[in-house]
């Protein structure tokens, strides 16, 4: 056969060349894009793929796969989106508790299944950080290691809740039913009506304020713990 009629080479299989004009730095900000429009969670390779217009193996070039793709997210939201406490040795523990929550509180509402996806990389440093700051909170409002656990879920459902009222808060009807609170007959729900009076009804407002209560609650729980424990 004559050399110019030869039918071209088959291109070999596997990784393909570096030579897609893809880095690390691209495909992390397409899966910050990615998950702000749809979820951590759903972050993928071929997602990542079709938003930047190549291939997926054009993707597996730079990083392994989506667990990777997961660690470099999350490291970079740890990096960007997190207020980290004040390593200071004299920071009180309430302080450090504050920061926790609202933390896990704004990053919830910006990525509501960002928690699920901590559970596949429990062991992340900056994983790690965050709940090592946790338990730093705890131990220095007083409470004993044997209840941290059960205090960070009571916590954690409380930041869980809150981001439900603030996702309730932006629909239509939101405004409606506030509304429909504020005209109470008081004869009827007397209780009812001062209470909704008394509360804030922007969530961001009702979130500090029923943290502030909570953390006072694990106080009060500490110091009566003790007050039973002191010899008479």
């Amino acid at each position: 056969m004559d050399e110019t009629q030869r039918e071209p080479q088959a291109r070999r299989r596997g990784r393909p060349r570096g030579d897609d004009g893809l880095t690390r730095d691209i495909i992390l900000k397409a899966s910050v894009d990615l998950a702000l429009a749809t979820s951590v969670d759903r972050v993928s390779v071929r997602g990542i793929a079709a938003q930047l217009g190549v291939s997926a193996m054009a993707i597996y070039n730079h990083v392994a796969g989506k667990a990777e793709i997961e660690r470099h997210l999350l490291a970079h939201l740890f990096r960007t989106e997190v207020q980290w406490a004040d390593p200071d040795a004299a920071a009180q523990g309430p302080d450090i508790l504050r920061a926790v929550f609202r933390n896990q509180y704004r990053l919830t509402l910006k990525y509501p299944d960002i928690f699920l996806v901590f559970t596949h990389h429990s062991t992340m440093a900056e994983v790690l950080r965050f709940q090592e700051e946790m338990y730093e909170g705890f131990r220095r409002c007083g409470v004993p290691p044997a209840l941290h656990r059960q205090w960070a879920r009571i916590f954690g459902g409380f930041v869980q809740g809150s981001v439900a009222l603030h996702t309730a808060s932006l629909d239509e009807a939101w405004e409606e039913q506030e509304s429909a609170y504020r005209h109470l007959d008081t004869r009827l729900y007397p209780n009812l009506a001062a209470a909704r009076a008394a509360t804030p009804v922007v969530p961001d407002d009702l979130f500090e304020s029923e943290l502030d209560m909570l953390i006072r609650s694990l106080l009060l729980s500490v110091e009566s713990a003790d007050a039973e424990g002191s010899p008479s």
